[in-house]
């Protein structure tokens, strides 16, 4: 009855329908005709094509549970890749570094544009306890930079309460129609030329925090105690003093961290 809760793809049908009107409309239903069927089998709608596709899996941040570790698995219809347990995992960051070789994917699909959409699930065990949903289409380029997609805490699941706590994965993949354009060597692609780093660097992080604007009134008077407080892998506070009684908190002040990344272009 709740449609929008459901993140999963369920499966796909052949389907066909007509429309007339009628005064008293009854609903029926009836088999499909077997010359239907053959005229779909000669149309080509069940012959699969194949598509190249490879993929990089980076870190996660922000994540539900602080010891917890997660695997992520990346889904496309019926067809799946899915991470090992992280390498390291602390104070709800978890980093995979793990590149999946190119593959084959088969489908029905003539084009990516007529593909269902891409999930990247945040498991928990067997569990997809969050998801990302987009556009396969997204994702053709051959030369992709690591994108962060935010996470939707899945409420068909329930074990994550709150949208804000569903975190952040970061990702690269790309898909190659081979049906159309022939094979394709994603190793002439700077994006996939070396493999994930197996250690990251340390950066120094200066988070300049200026002021915010119009924010939501939490007391009973209409205003707000507010202050800034900044993720960060090792578990420490990090945040600005409180401003009360305002909705528009004016603070100015510099907080500095240590961050772990591969590069600056894509932490």
């Amino acid at each position: 009855e709740q449609p929008e809760l459901g993140s999963a793809w369920k499966g796909r049908i052949l389907m066909q329908i007509e429309s007339e009107e009628a005064k008293h409309p009854e609903r029926k239903e009836q088999a499909l005709q077997e010359d239907i069927k053959q005229l779909a089998i000669q149309l080509g709608f069940f012959a699969e094509k194949e598509y190249e596709v490879i993929a990089e899996v980076g870190m996660g941040i922000c994540l539900p549970s602080n010891s917890k570790q997660y695997k992520i698995m990346i889904k496309i219809a019926d067809f799946e890749m899915t991470t090992d347990y992280p390498k390291e995992s602390k104070n709800g960051y978890n980093r995979w570094s793990e590149r999946f070789q190119k593959t084959i994917m088969k489908t029905p699909y003539p084009t990516v544009d007529q593909m269902e959409n891409i999930f990247v699930y945040l498991m928990d065990g067997s569990y997809p306890i969050c998801f990302w949903k987009g556009k396969v289409s997204e994702f053709l380029d051959p030369n992709p930079k690591y994108r962060w997609l935010i996470l939707k805490n899945d409420k068909a699941v329930g074990k994550v309460s709150e949208d804000h706590e569903a975190g952040m994965v970061q990702i690269k993949f790309s898909i190659h129609p081979k049906h159309l354009d022939g094979p394709i060597d994603f190793k002439q692609h700077e994006a996939w030329a070396k493999p994930p780093p197996r250690r990251l660097s340390s950066k120094k992080i200066r988070c300049f925090i200026f002021q915010c604007r119009d924010i939501p009134s939490a007391d009973a008077d209409g205003s707000s105690d507010s202050y800034i407080s900044v993720w960060n892998p090792e578990g420490a506070q990090y945040k600005t003093r409180m401003i009360e009684d305002s909705l528009n908190p004016i603070y100015f002040e510099t907080i500095e961290m240590l961050y772990d990344m591969a590069n600056l272009e894509t932490a």
